[in-house]
């Protein structure tokens, strides 16, 4: 599994970094992101990506079992005290 996350806007933008885009990790876990401008390390990055997809599975999605449903409810409550 890959922590990271990296996005290609165009061959002039890319940003990569450990940040997710919640509350959580924005606020409390000083997670960071850099801004990529160079040409070279942008297309480094693109196919990087590109050989993380060609190596993927595609996820088996299925719905929550009830005590799933209600297990996380109880986590996301009491997250901010963990």
């Amino acid at each position: 599994m890959t922590h990271a996350k990296g996005i290609v806007f165009d061959d002039a933008l890319a940003v990569c970094g450990s940040a997710n885009l919640d509350s959580r990790s924005l606020l409390l876990n000083y997670e960071s992101a850099f801004v990529v401008y160079g040409k070279r390390e942008i297309a480094w990055l693109a196919a990087w990506i590109r050989a993380l997809i060609a190596d993927s599975v595609p996820f088996d999605d299925h719905p929550p079992t009830l005590i799933r449903d209600v297990a996380e409810g109880v986590l996301l409550t009491v997250a901010y005290q963990l």
